[in-house]
């Protein structure tokens, strides 16, 4: 007599497994995905330009957290963002420091850029420093969790106010908004 045929038993550690890559696979291609199709993320490296803002600022600096910055300025090209990898960015197109409107500077949420954002509160100082070596203090004001599609926190406003920005959130779906007004 021959021997009874085993079956196979299906292995349960493969449906898992095989899971657990599907979704990291999916998360991965979901970040691809939204880092292109982010204007911030799809930006070009700008070169160095002529500012039409007599009082750019050059330098950001965070005394209550013993943390400085350089800033570059940045434009918007064909409808994306020119963006500085290792330092914070200053949008030409937005106002200057001691005038009236919103000052927009951007940058990476990295340790060399903008990590520090997410530390501050509600009070804390910010100063400018200027091309014209002017300094220009700013205390926080508010601080904002967006979506990238609700763009009119870097709308211009009627008054003078800082507003810095970067990305939040699991795999930067979210956008960090500082806002700051002059200091008395």
């Amino acid at each position: 007599m021959s021997a009874p045929k085993r079956t196979k038993k299906p292995n349960k550690k493969i449906l898992p497994l095989f899971t657990f890559v599907l979704s990291i696979v999916v998360v991965f291609a979901g970040f691809i995905f939204r880092y292109h199709a982010d204007p911030i993320f799809t930006g070009y490296e700008p070169t160095s330009q002529v500012s039409p803002n007599i009082n750019q600022p050059t330098s950001i600096a965070f005394p209550d957290k013993n943390y400085q910055l350089s800033i570059l300025p940045t434009s918007i090209r064909d409808g994306k963002w020119g963006l500085h990898k290792e330092t914070a960015n200053f949008l030409l197109s937005s106002s200057a420091p001691g005038q009236l409107g919103n000052i927009i500077i951007y940058g990476h949420n990295t340790q060399k850029v903008f990590a520090i954002l997410n530390n501050l509160i509600v009070g804390d100082s910010i100063i400018l420093k200027t091309e014209s070596n002017q300094e220009y203090s700013y205390s926080v004001s508010e601080i904002l969790t967006v979506i990238p599609d609700q763009t009119e926190v870097l709308a211009p406003t009627d008054h003078e106010v800082l507003t810095l920005y970067t990305c939040t959130g699991l795999l930067d779906q979210k956008r960090l908004i500082v806002k700051a007004l002059p200091a008395n």
